[in-house]
């Protein structure tokens, strides 16, 4: 028997659809049926409860996953074991990451990743999504939050400090805003995106974030548009460091108000490292996640 009929079946399995596992091993939904037909001949049972609805594991479906996964851990194992012996990563790893961290962040870090491992072969996900890991196929996740469900592991890679920023056309035009209060004076450019446009926050040290309300004369919900727009002279934006400090420091944008520490929504502003929890972490997986964390870890 084929272990890429295991792998079929486990991909089916958490996905809940022989498309999705289909779309993960680049195949066609047909194919897939086909080949787990083919395992439920060669094991002489049913796996699947099969509809047009919804796909659904039989008893013994989900017994004989138990043994798959295990047998899936065990040829990993035994394949990093030789891995390790050549000094050699092989494999696939998906890695998801929002559009704008993703290339800001991400994105130069590849040629530096190839070049330390040749043959690993990485998939890198942007997507505003926030993707279920597992039924997925999503190895590594890169989130802005903590808050994440079901079996993962979340570390955290650094914080995130928002700037308030402009560009110098802009202020040679309309001038800078003095204090908080004086933001109502000004064009202010804010992310369309469910609780992050009119009310922002003033954060304290051991004190309660205090909102306070802006009016956005533009509301967009791409970060990186976002961004394009204040360098472009729109208005003025708050934006996240590893955003704009490239920008600063190229005076293309100026930083405002540097004594207040803002941000447009409340609570802890972070970049996670979010990964499934297993009982073992495949090689491919653990150098990316080495990886990361040795080149995000600092912050931007």
């Amino acid at each position: 028997m084929k272990l890429s009929l295991l792998e079929l079946l486990v991909s089916a399995a958490d996905a809940g659809s022989f498309a999705a596992a289909a779309d993960r091993h680049q195949t066609d939904p047909s194919t897939v049926s086909r080949q787990i037909a083919a395992l439920e001949r060669h094991l002489g049972g049913r796996l699947f409860e099969r509809n047009t609805r919804h796909l659904s594991l039989t008893e013994t479906g989900a017994n004989v996953l138990v043994h798959a996964r295990h047998i899936l851990t065990e040829m990993e194992a035994l394949r990093d074991c030789v891995g390790e012996a050549a000094n050699k990563v092989r494999g696939k790893v998906r890695l998801s990451a929002s559009v704008a961290y993703g290339e800001r962040r991400v994105v130069p870090l590849l040629g530096r990743m190839q070049e330390r491992h040749p043959e690993l072969k990485l998939e890198l996900v942007l997507t505003e999504t926030q993707q279920d890991l597992v039924s997925e196929g999503i190895d590594l996740a890169l989130r802005h939050a903590p808050h994440v469900s079901g079996d993962v592991v979340a570390a955290r890679l650094h914080g995130t400090s928002y700037i308030l920023c402009c560009s110098p056309a802009f202020a040679a035009r309309h001038g800078t805003p003095e204090t908080l209060g004086d933001l109502k004076g000004f064009a202010c450019l804010a992310y369309a995106l469910p609780g992050m446009g009119e009310r922002w926050f003033r954060l304290g040290e051991g004190r309660p974030a205090v909102p306070f309300m802006v009016e956005p004369a533009m509301s967009i919900s791409s970060p990186l548009a976002l961004r394009r727009a204040c360098l472009d002279g729109a208005g003025i934006a708050l934006l996240a460091d590893w955003l704009v400090n490239d920008g600063i420091r190229m005076n293309q944008l100026i930083a405002l108000l540097p004594n207040d520490r803002l941000s447009p929504s409340i609570g802890e502003n972070a970049a996670w490292l979010v990964y499934p929890s297993r009982p073992y972490q495949p090689r491919r997986v653990r150098v990316v996640i080495d990886f990361l964390k040795q080149a995000l870890g600092a912050g931007p």
